[in-house]
């Protein structure tokens, strides 16, 4: 039977001279693996039809315990031009891609994942990331896959309306803010957290419109730690290795003058 569905290109590589395997996430499927045969011929009626971070609108011919289904027709919905000449959201739309590619199970029929991505990159397409951005991107990732922390209270006592009186830690296993007197049952896997990085990943994860997420001021402080306090956190809860996001947040704080090897 014919699948026809909303599909975001995460991936592709050669399967011979003329043809490519492409992962998928689809709208109504999850992740979906076709090969698109006879794509790199001149003549191809694929080419241009899709690459990476295209929202395609996909026909393929779909078999039961098949791993590899056979594309019929593929169409671009969305060609998002900019993340090929913006190298900070290139690298941004390219950890996203990755780690939603890791995570999803073929064939889950959740939309969430397939939603959150494709506005993920619209919103990189439109305008260059910030650190702001891709804090509150990771938090609304984890939101969604219901690994959201908890920053309102401590997670073992509930205490919430003294935590600023005294030292305030983020625990890691436990996935939320720990008090002064709660952290040893987590000492080896928490952090303390200063109350301005506090503050600023509950207004966050709070925050629904990406426009007044990246307007978020932080000063280089916040950021790294902030930076290092979610990245073992997403580590742990979504098992996943930490390169991607390494280079990431390695473009995004890098000057283009250093990548241009001006001195």
């Amino acid at each position: 039977m014919f699948d026809k569905t909303e599909a975001i290109v995460l991936r592709y590589y050669p399967t011979s001279n003329t043809s490519r395997i492409v992962n998928w996430l689809t709208k109504t499927k999850g992740k979906v693996t076709t090969i698109i045969k006879g794509s790199q011929r001149p003549k191809s009626a694929f080419i241009g039809q899709y690459d990476q971070f295209y929202t395609c609108e996909l026909l393929y011919y779909h078999k039961d315990g098949r791993d590899v289904q056979y594309t019929k027709e593929c169409s671009p919905l969305k060609y998002r031009r900019n993340l090929r000449t913006n190298w900070r959201s290139c690298a941004a739309a390219s950890y996203f891609t990755h780690t939603i590619s890791y995570i999803t199970p073929h064939a889950s029929p959740d939309g969430s994942m397939f939603n959150f991505l494709d506005a993920i990159l619209d919103e990189l397409n439109r305008v260059e990331v910030n650190e702001s951005f891709m804090f509150w991107a990771e938090l609304k990732l984890l939101q969604t896959l219901g690994h959201a922390p908890n920053w309102k209270q401590c997670q073992y006592c509930g205490e919430s309306k003294n935590l600023l009186k005294n030292k305030i830690y983020f625990g890691i296993q436990s996935g939320g803010i720990l008090c002064e007197q709660c952290k040893g049952d987590e000492r080896h896997r928490c952090f303390l957290i200063s109350p301005a990085a506090w503050q600023i990943c509950r207004s966050l994860q709070a925050e629904s419109r990406p426009e007044v997420a990246r307007r978020t001021k932080l000063n280089l402080g916040q950021s790294k730690e902030i930076q290092a306090l979610l990245g073992p956190f997403i580590e742990t809860h979504l098992d996943i290795p930490p390169e991607s996001r390494q280079l990431a947040y390695h473009y995004i704080y890098l000057n283009p003058v250093t990548l241009l090897g001006v001195s």
